[in-house]
């Protein structure tokens, strides 16, 4: 992690009985059932959008009397109502999000009626497509392990020209060595270290100012279940494991994951969830630290002389 960090001095409570509440009505209108399979996949991200909404009352004193946030790669649209929740009672505001599936967009719409989803590729939108109206937020939650990085760079400049001179892009992404330890995801076709992430936004106009983990383990035990073969993805693989190996597999993650390996333990649904919420607490990532998940705050800068 060569890059340096410009000290956000962000505070990142970790909403556990707000987030499960929520979750809850998730459950209540469906959206849960909707995701089926993928229902537990939303809920680290879940932190990502809570960070966020922190980020903008951090940056409350300098922004306009009305906030515009634009989330890229919405889905179904529930991070982005949570930001809608979180903020709406302290801030005037504009909120959209966007996605390339349509069938996506129609079904947040139908959830949040409330918010403004749109059908738009992110990789050719412009300030035109917003009425010339720049952001003072931007989300990438959980985009660009889904596309190539070419289409990645893409979308991080063309959001770059969408943002405010003061405006801010939150970019979040799995961690591929810690990720990959755990689950196997066959729509993530580039998936990053740490090292690579901050090395992918070289040469972009960016300044990163805070880098924050989600859902933290021990690296030295990544490491070494990772040289023991005990990754559940083996390239562009899932790994297979004998129902013998799976059972030796749990006892190993219990004992170097006591946290996140109690999560799927409980048989109430909700008790599981709540564990994933408190697993998932966001932190400063320093140079060493493992996360699930790493999120990125990223400030516009007007030319490379001004990231250093």
């Amino acid at each position: 992690m060569s890059k340096e960090v410009e000290d956000l001095k962000l505070l990142t409570p970790c909403m556990v009985d707000y987030l499960l509440s929520y979750y809850e009505r998730l459950v209540r209108i469906g959206l849960i059932k909707r995701l089926g399979d993928r229902s537990f996949g939303i809920i680290l991200p879940l932190h990502v959008y809570s960070l966020a909404a922190n980020v903008l009352f951090e940056m409350r004193k300098r922004l306009p009397r009305e906030v515009r946030v634009l989330d890229i790669g919405c889905g179904l649209g529930y991070g982005t109502n949570l930001v809608y929740e979180l903020i709406s009672s302290s801030f005037r505001h504009e909120i959209i999000g966007i996605d390339i599936d349509p069938d996506y967009i129609s079904a947040a719409k139908e959830f949040f009626p409330d918010i403004d989803f749109r059908v738009l590729d992110a990789s050719r939108m412009s300030l035109d497509d917003f009425g010339g109206r720049r952001f003072d937020l931007i989300i990438m939650s959980e985009v660009i392990e889904h596309i190539e990085p070419d289409i990645a760079i893409k979308i991080l400049n063309n959001s770059r020209s969408l943002l405010s001179d003061s405006g801010l892009l939150i970019v979040s992404t799995p961690v591929r060595e810690v990720y990959d330890l755990f689950v196997y995801t066959p729509g993530h076709i580039n998936e990053m270290s740490i090292d690579e992430f901050l090395s992918s936004l070289q040469g972009l106009e960016f300044k990163l100012i805070g880098l924050y983990g989600i859902g933290f383990v021990d690296m030295r035990a990544v490491r070494l279940l990772r040289r023991l073969g005990l990754a559940a993805r083996d390239g562009d693989k899932i790994k297979e494991f004998k129902s013998s190996f799976r059972y030796l597999r749990g006892m190993v993650f219990g004992v170097f994951f006591p946290k996140k390996y109690r999560c799927g333990l409980y048989t109430n649904h909700l008790q599981s969830v709540r564990c994933l919420i408190k697993f998932g607490c966001p932190k400063k990532l320093n140079y060493g630290e493992g996360a699930m998940i790493q999120v990125g705050v990223l400030r516009r800068v007007e030319s490379q002389e001004d990231i250093s």
